[in-house]
C-alpha cells in the first residue's frame, strides 16, 4: 500500500467513527415515569398512543399502588427521525379525579416505527388504554398483580 492509500483509508476511519459517535450521540431510549401523591384521590389514568406503527408494544401491571405509569420508549435511530421530520410528543393532563397521558408521533409523515413501546401500570386506579391512528402493533398486554380495568380487578 502507498502512503496515499495509507492515509485515505485514515481519514475514512476518522469520519465513519466520528458520524457514528455524532449519530449515537441522540437519545433514541425516552423513560417517562409518573408516581401518586400519597393523597391523591385519582379514579383513572387514561393513556392515549398516537401515530405508531410496526412497533413492539408491551403493556404490564406491577404490584406498585404508588406507580401511575412508567412509558419506555426505544426509538431505531435518531437520524431517520430528523430526516422525516418528525419528533415524539408527550403530554400530561391532570383534573381532579382523573389523569390523562398523550404519546404520539407528530410530522410530515403521520406514523412512525418505534422499536419497542413498554408500558408499565400500577394497581391503584382503573386504567384506559387507547390506541389510536397506529398499525401494524405487535401488542403483549400481561393483566396480573391486583390490575383494574373496568372496574374488575385482576
Amino acid at each position: 500500500m502507498t502512503r496515499s492509500q495509507i492515509a485515505a483509508i485514515l481519514i475514512m476511519v476518522v469520519f465513519v467513527g466520528s458520524v457514528s459517535y455524532v449519530t449515537n450521540a441522540f437519545c433514541t431510549h425516552f423513560v417517562f415515569e409518573e408516581r401518586f401523591a400519597d393523597d391523591e384521590d385519582m379514579r383513572g389514568v387514561l393513556i392515549r398512543l398516537r401515530n405508531f406503527k410496526d412497533t413492539n408494544v408491551t403493556v404490564r401491571f406491577v404490584n406498585d399502588s404508588d406507580l401511575m405509569y412508567r412509558i419506555e420508549v426505544d426509538l431505531y435511530t435518531f437520524y431517520f427521525q430528523l430526516m422525516l421530520q418528525t419528533r415524539l410528543r408527550f403530554q400530561e393532563f391532570t383534573e381532579p379525579t382523573y389523569h390523562d397521558v398523550s404519546l404520539r408521533f407528530q410530522g410530515v409523515y403521520e406514523g412512525y416505527r418505534a422499536r419497542r413501546l413498554d408500558i408499565t401500570l400500577g394497581n391503584r386506579v382503573n386504567y384506559d388504554l387507547s390506541l389510536r391512528w397506529s398499525h401494524s402493533l405487535n401488542v403483549s398486554i400481561v393483566v396480573d398483580n391486583g390490575a383494574k380495568i373496568a372496574d374488575n380487578e385482576w
